[in-house]
């Protein structure tokens, strides 16, 4: 006979099920049903749900010797007792230690392919002459001319050091406009990751940004390139005010030359 512990948790409008499992001494396969009134949000993993997990609920193996702990989430209020446990059949020994089959084994490990970040772009493509460095707009005043924009603070190991170079794009001449857009797309990510609001959306997104650690690099990122933002925008200002400052007398000065 299998034992159960079960417990249902909402926290901001989502219910956040736990469920632990323990075998009497043979291993037994189980069907865990719902009983809440709304659908299963099983956990993923790139995107899946992952094995034995379907809409509304899961099956598997209890093992002989241990216990089988199950979490997901749903819209639905709780309950006491959030799901019904079914048991099937004794598993024999041998089926027990076979474990998950090949396709599982495959989706559980995700994607193999090494992280978009970490691929060298092609020779065609990073042709720029340009050393590969922060191209920001270029200052030319001294440390002590009043318009000096200060380099940003940028810590020795920081990650976010490489997400404030900016995107090259094949056929780009601007490297402000390069600048920008870099900056652009990763407020853009942040912007996506901070309406997320409920479980699915939060999947959804995560997957169409490339997932977690994208995020986080971004935000380390968007700090230093608001440092940026902010420096070039008081240069600017104070540029601005100074050509409306100047009205040079250019006719009497043609006449004199």
């Amino acid at each position: 006979m299998v034992s159960v512990d079960a417990s249902a948790t909402a926290i901001d409008g989502v219910t956040l099920v736990t469920v632990s499992l323990a075998s009497d001494g043979l291993a037994r396969r189980v069907r865990v049903e719902q009983r809440l009134d709304g659908p299963v949000w099983p956990p993923r993993c790139e995107g899946e749900p992952e094995p034995g997990w379907d809409e509304s609920g899961y099956e598997g193996v209890v093992p002989a010797d241990g216990r089988l702990a199950l979490g997901y989430a749903t819209p639905a209020p709780p309950a006491r007792q959030p799901v019904a446990v079914e048991e099937r059949e004794v598993v024999p020994d041998a089926e027990d230690a076979a474990g998950e089959d090949a396709t599982a084994v495959l989706q559980r490990l995700g994607d193999p392919s090494p992280p978009r970040d970490g691929v060298p772009a092609p020779a065609a493509v990073r042709a720029d002459p340009r050393p590969d460095c922060d191209t920001a707009p270029a200052v030319e005043e001294t440390p002590d001319d009043p318009g000096h924009v200060p380099a940003p603070e940028q810590p020795a190991g920081d990650e976010s050091t490489e997400q404030t170079v900016p995107d090259r794009r094949a056929g780009s001449t601007d490297p402000v406009t390069d600048w920008l857009d870099g900056v652009e797309e990763r407020v853009t990510t942040l912007e996506r990751l901070d309406a997320v609001e409920t479980v699915p959306e939060a999947t959804t997104t995560l997957q169409s940004t490339g997932g977690l650690a994208p995020g986080r690099r971004a935000a380390r990122a968007c700090g230093a390139d608001r440092r940026r933002l902010l420096a070039v925008a008081d240069r600017a200002r104070r540029l601005a005010d100074r050509i409306e400052a100047t009205d040079p007398p250019l006719s009497s000065l043609e006449r004199l030359a």
